[in-house]
């Protein structure tokens, strides 16, 4: 399946519009609406969240410090979501240790979300996982261009 955080925050699930978001770009945070149910995504203090009618119910979490890569626990399943390697960019989806997709961007210029797996995902996991992604990437983009001190 093929799933993208597309132009005006519209996420799409093949051609077919799956939810809308409105996301902050000076915290990390994110409105969303999926398949008409509203859903907040957010920080909680290391973890991030998503929150449907007041509880959590996607939780992702660090493994450490040092790793950009994040253990989910879905709606309906569990992930891990991260960089591949340190010697690469790629961010991969893993269930149960296999690998089932990788996220992209979708162009060179923008950085949003593409996410291609060989699973279907419940539109709320997908979701989250692009959200996620886009975090991922950007801090990753963020530590890059940053001077060594």
């Amino acid at each position: 399946m093929h799933y993208l955080w597309g132009k005006g925050d519209v996420v799409l699930a093949g051609d077919q519009q799956i939810a809308s978001a409105h996301r902050s770009w000076w915290r990390e945070r994110a409105e969303v609406t999926i398949c008409g149910a509203e859903w907040v995504f957010r920080a909680e203090g290391s973890d991030r969240v998503g929150e449907s009618q007041g509880q959590v119910r996607i939780r992702a979490r660090r493994r450490s410090l040092w790793t950009a890569r994040y253990d989910i626990d879905g709606v309906h399943a569990s992930y891990s979501l991260g960089i591949r390697s340190v010697w690469s960019h790629r961010i991969v989806l893993n269930r149960h240790q296999t690998e089932i997709g990788e996220v992209r961007r979708s162009s060179l210029w923008a950085n949003r979300p593409e996410l291609t797996t060989t699973v279907d995902l419940s539109p709320e996991d997908a979701v989250f996982v692009l959200w996620l992604a886009h975090l991922i990437a950007a801090r990753e983009e963020s530590a890059s261009s940053s001077p060594m001190a």
